[in-house]
């Protein structure tokens, strides 16, 4: 036997065995009625037999049948007696094995996904730990910007020529562990460039993670703030103002002071207050920014403003003038700088023809590396200056350009240099 009986063989012997079952009923009916009737046609009663016993009706009799060894069965009995058809054995095992399949596939895929959030997570841990290391680590080249007063132009050429950004001024793919740093007055007090300060907002925040761009205040920045705080209206709105107010005043790294001006007086005093206080030099720009740009009596809104940024109108007067106890204020301001372990000073703010200025100030201010870094470059359309990991100098201007043979030439020589 063992064949297997479909879903519509199924239902049929359903439908039969409900009929039956009704039919049996009806046979009971039936034989209750005829009982009936036969007892109320008989004058005593009941029909009875000739044993005195009632006669059985022929209807209520159930339906019987001789097989062929003589046994007596009852069709309705056998019937409903009969198991119900077993499902296809086959297909049920066909359908548990594609079942466990299922299982396992799913198994596997959760452990696949568990392995992959575990990586991602270790990727970023260690991606933290890197960042955290580098930050103590100084960049294998910084390029230094300076006084480009709104001259987008020049400032895409020269950090095409060092390799930085392409023409456009986008970060190239290529650019690792590299430090742009602006020495202030990117915009013009006169007449700012909300183009100038959206370029820079989108250079900083565009920076790949080995990479960071550094905004100074110069004088035509905190005097634009100025300005702004006595209701005088310019083009810039308030986005890019709050841009401007977020920037730092000086930067400190590597033995190398950068800021716009010249080094004040003023300034180092309240540098050598915050390193007493066993901290970076840097965190003068949080402190102080507060103080600069907030407030009441906010500095940008008087001239001392203008003179902590290093804005001097008379710096060789300035450095050789004589402080109370009769020394000149060069000799206080250069050993103040040694104390800080200031050993270089790169600045711009004083412009000059076609080339930067090293070693400005030796006899004022002895022992200190000063470089005006001011070529005017909006005059000259190219100018800064890269430092490498190792302190050495390139400046990059029309003159360098020219000595080197081209710009190609001058390019090789600075992928030399920085190693890109």
């Amino acid at each position: 036997m063992g064949e297997s009986v479909d879903k519509a063989d199924q239902k049929k012997i359903l439908s039969s065995r409900e009929m039956v079952a009704e039919s049996q009923e009806s046979i009971g009916e039936l034989s209750e009625v005829a009982d009936q009737a036969l007892e109320n046609s008989s004058p005593g009663g009941k029909a009875l037999a000739k044993d005195g016993q009632a006669n059985p009706s022929p209807i209520s009799e159930p339906l019987m049948y001789h097989d062929q060894a003589g046994v007596h069965h009852d069709v309705v009995k056998d019937f409903l007696d009969q198991p119900e058809a077993s499902p296809d054995l086959e297909l049920l095992t066909h359908g548990q094995e594609l079942l466990a399949r299922v299982r396992e596939r799913i198994k596997r895929d959760k452990e696949k996904r568990s392995r992959k959030k575990k990586e991602r997570a270790r990727k970023k841990k260690e991606l933290a730990q890197l960042e955290a290391q580098s930050k103590d680590i100084p960049p294998r080249v910084t390029v230094v910007l300076s006084d480009t007063d709104n001259d987008l132009k020049s400032v895409k050429y020269s950090l095409w020529i060092a390799g930085i950004c392409d023409k456009k001024g986008h970060w190239r793919n290529q650019a690792r562990n590299v430090r742009i740093i602006h020495t202030g007055d990117w915009l013009n007090k006169w007449n700012p460039e909300p183009r100038v300060a959206d370029f820079f907002q989108a250079l900083q925040e565009n920076a790949p993670k080995s990479c960071e761009v550094i905004m100074l205040y110069g004088n035509h920045e905190v005097e634009l703030l100025k300005k702004q705080h006595e209701g005088r209206k310019n083009r810039l709105h308030k986005n890019q103002l709050a841009f401007i107010r977020r920037q730092d005043f000086m930067f400190f790294a590597n033995g190398t002071l950068y800021l716009h001006g010249y080094p004040t007086f003023g300034l180092l005093r309240l540098l050598k207050q915050i390193k007493d206080e066993k901290k970076g030099l840097n965190a003068f720009n949080k402190r102080f920014r507060k103080a600069f740009v907030e407030g009441r009596y906010a500095l940008f809104k008087d001239e001392a403003g203008l003179e902590l940024v290093g804005d001097i109108r008379k710096v060789r007067q300035y450095y050789i003038h004589p402080c109370e106890d009769g020394e000149k204020k060069g000799f206080k301001i250069s050993r103040l700088l040694q104390e800080l372990d200031i050993k270089t000073i790169i600045h711009g703010h004083r412009p000059n023809v076609l080339a930067q200025v090293d070693d400005e100030l030796k006899i004022e201010v002895p022992g200190i590396r000063i470089i005006n870094n001011d070529n005017a470059v909006k005059k000259t359309g190219l100018g800064a200056a890269i430092v490498d990991k190792n302190g050495n100098f390139l400046f990059v201007n029309l003159r360098e350009l020219y000595w080197a043979g081209g710009e190609r030439r001058f390019r090789k020589k600075i992928r030399k240099l920085i190693g890109m």
